[in-house]
């Protein structure tokens, strides 16, 4: 009889020994976007949830100090590449040169030999980067939340979370080799994977748009719309104070800046509300990794003379987020494509307005709570700035169905729950097939 575990109304079967997480995507502060914090919340729930099973968290070197914050009775680390960014040498030499010549060959050879190209670079490649994994025993189920199963191996079943396919709808927001790495990733978890996890019903369309013939699709909606610390409103004026927000109405936007998240028509919408209304103290947040286009961004805030009226603080700390987050007017989400969104919901927990785009995923994250608008029209956007600013009773009648959204979604605890009824059923447990057993996890 399988052993169970009480959390709250929570009972939860316990029938994995031994998961391996692979981790070595996650890289040290925002980098990962949503991805991150999501799949750090999961591993803490699952520990909570399931003190039977042992998790190993496959690391790579440049995170593996930072993800000792996961560290429990039942979660260890293994860091399985001693290199900074998780990459096998050879593999990584193979691939920047194969990607070269598949550039050239895209330009100069019919397309019908591309694919007798790529057959031979996706077997070698692979082979490549994996690593051998040494454990005391064979586990139960690999689990990727970043998608590539790198350390897939027969007979243990894996499952991938495909958190969006932005790159066969936006190609041109990648560079050919991105295009490549995410197709081939992409196309291994469709031959490889037992199970596809995805967020939203949009993406699990697309994936059954592009191949009817998957593995089983389960959407699980990302549920950790309350993990940002509740502070006190002394320290939340602290936090604001640091940045110049003390006593500001601003609106906040915090996204990496990929060119998806769409902050340069955001800005020409702003820098139009203030044409229209010049009086207008607001002022407009944008949190998140510059990567390699915060030149652009900060050149573009010049152009339009909104030096002064829109912030930068880059990567912020939870803590300043939810500083953030409990203050700002509205939240504003202009992003052109999102496989979920979680900003929209988070938001919505803390009882904000909140101005969304009407594209992919975000209307059935909003759930009619939103004020939405065409993220392609900078107008369309200023008209939602305006109208927020002008109405209170719009104002009004956006928190209160934020507050209401908010209380229907579910709480970590029960997406918790469908990830692990998740890895049973793909491991074989649901039907009654015995898991595959293993001793526990010794060392770190």
């Amino acid at each position: 009889m399988n052993a169970l575990q009480n959390i709250g109304d929570i009972r939860m079967p316990e029938t994995l020994s031994l998961v391996l997480i692979d981790l070595t995507p996650l890289r040290p502060g925002g980098e990962n976007g949503g991805a991150k914090p999501l799949t750090m919340e999961l591993i803490r729930a699952f520990a909570r949830l399931s003190p039977r099973t042992n998790f190993i968290l496959l690391t790579a070197a440049c995170a593996h100090e930072e993800l000792a914050a996961l560290d429990a009775p039942n979660v260890r680390r293994l860091c399985v590449s001693k290199r900074q960014d998780g990459r096998h040498p050879l593999a990584a030499e193979v691939e920047s040169s194969a990607w070269r010549w598949k550039a050239r060959a895209v330009r100069l050879l019919p397309e019908k030999v591309h694919h007798y190209l790529r057959v031979p670079l996706e077997t070698v490649l692979p082979a490549l980067q994996r690593r051998r994994v040494t454990l005391d025993g064979r586990p139960d189920l690999l689990f990727c939340p970043f998608t590539a199963p790198v350390f897939h191996r027969p007979p243990v079943p894996t499952v991938s979370v495909v958190h969006d396919l932005q790159f066969t709808d936006y190609p041109g927001f990648f560079p050919l080799h991105e295009q490549w790495v995410r197709n081939r990733h992409f196309r291994r978890v469709r031959s490889l994977g037992r199970m596809i996890i995805c967020h939203s019903g949009y993406v699990r369309s697309r994936i059954q748009a592009l191949d009817p013939a998957a593995p089983e699709i389960v959407v699980i909606p990302p549920a950790i719309h309350a993990r940002l610390p509740q502070l006190t409103s002394g320290r939340s004026a602290e936090c604001l104070d640091r940045l110049g927000l003390s006593g500001a109405s601003f609106l906040l936007y915090p996204a990496n800046f990929w060119p998806h998240k769409n902050h340069e028509n955001l800005l020409h919408a702003f820098a139009l509300f203030r044409q229209r209304r010049p009086g207008a103290p607001l002022r407009l947040v944008l949190t998140g990794e510059a990567g390699g286009r915060g030149g652009v961004i900060r050149n573009l805030i010049q152009e339009l003379s909104l030096t002064g009226a829109v912030l930068l603080p880059g990567f912020v700390e939870d803590e300043v987020l939810s500083a953030l987050m409990q203050n700002c007017m509205a939240l504003i989400f202009p992003s052109l494509y999102e496989g979920y969104g979680m900003p929209v919901i988070e938001a919505m927990h803390y009882a904000r307005p909140v101005l969304c785009s009407n594209r992919t995923s975000l209307p059935e994250v909003a759930g009619g709570a939103a004020l939405e608008f065409d993220p392609g029209s900078p107008e369309a956007i200023a008209d939602a700035i305006e109208a927020l600013w002008s109405q209170p009773s719009l104002a009004a009648d956006l928190v209160r169905r934020s507050r209401e959204r908010a209380a229907a979604a579910p709480a970590l605890e029960e997406m918790a729950r469908r990830y692990l009824e998740a890895f049973q059923r793909a491991a074989g447990c649901a039907t009654g097939e015995p898991a595959l057993t293993a001793p526990p996890v010794r060392g770190r």
